[in-house]
């Protein structure tokens, strides 16, 4: 599962961008989130 991912230097792409599937605010909505078990622990995405 892609929960992170960073591009740089690529085509028009000069500075790094990143998409991820973590919530940013503490204050999201718990109905959108889904805790995921993975070996680094417990994740809500």
């Amino acid at each position: 599962m892609l929960l992170r991912y960073i591009v740089s230097n690529f085509q028009s792409i000069g500075h790094p961008v990143e998409f991820s599937m973590f919530p940013t605010e503490e204050n999201t909505d718990q109905r959108f989130l889904r805790s995921v078990a993975t070996k680094a622990g417990e994740w809500k995405i």
